[in-house]
């Protein structure tokens, strides 16, 4: 199944068995004419059983690869860890002082030459980013 959303979608996580957390990048509309469902840098949730769509949500700042933490919080990894809140869009926290790269999209890509390596654990809400080949970073939601 692949809604129309109208823009290219960047990154998409799973929730549950039934949600995906989905954002839109700022690449150009597909069609110009027609409103997205998802407007560009806006977030949402998409329940892909059913093929709705959440409310878009526009984000209080740059992101780029998210992981949901929980139903209304996620990570995001662009530039450095922040958790932003799914339902509003507010960034709750950040920590600006750990570089963890410039990947805007859950797609690797190659022309990103400052990409270190990120684990995820969905579980305990955890991110790990390898700072340096002596150091990671073990960050854990508030």
């Amino acid at each position: 199944m692949y809604p129309d959303f109208g823009t290219e979608i960047n990154t998409a996580s799973f929730i549950d068995n039934e949600r995906i957390l989905i954002a839109a990048s700022d690449e150009e509309l597909f069609d110009r004419k027609k409103p997205p469902a998802l407007p560009q840098k806006h977030i949402a949730i998409w329940r892909f059983l059913h093929n709705d769509l959440s409310a878009p949500v526009k984000v209080d700042g740059e992101f780029g690869n998210l992981f949901p933490i929980n139903d209304s919080r996620a990570w995001d990894m662009y530039k450095f860890p922040k958790i932003i809140n799914t339902e509003t869009g507010e960034i709750e926290s950040k920590i600006q002082d750990i570089d963890s790269g410039l990947q805007a999209s859950s797609i690797f890509s190659n022309s990103i030459t400052n990409s270190p390596q990120i684990q995820f654990d969905r579980q305990t809400g955890q991110i790990a980013i390898r700072v340096d080949s002596m150091t990671i970073e073990i960050l854990a939601p508030k």
